[in-house]
């Protein structure tokens, strides 16, 4: 998982509705791959010049 900060927001949320219940909505959301994360890998090669 990245270490990147995430932000979410929610337009007319239902009466009641906690930061814990979006979290946990938000948790499994992420845990089902629901949403498309870019990642890059880098590989990088050193070379002793002796």
């Amino acid at each position: 998982m990245s270490d990147k900060e995430v932000q979410y927001s929610l337009s007319d949320p239902k009466d009641g509705l906690t930061k814990a219940n979006t979290d946990e909505y938000m948790t499994a959301c992420i845990a089902k791959m629901y949403f498309q994360i870019k990642a890059q890998i880098k590989e990088v090669t050193v070379m002793a010049l002796v």
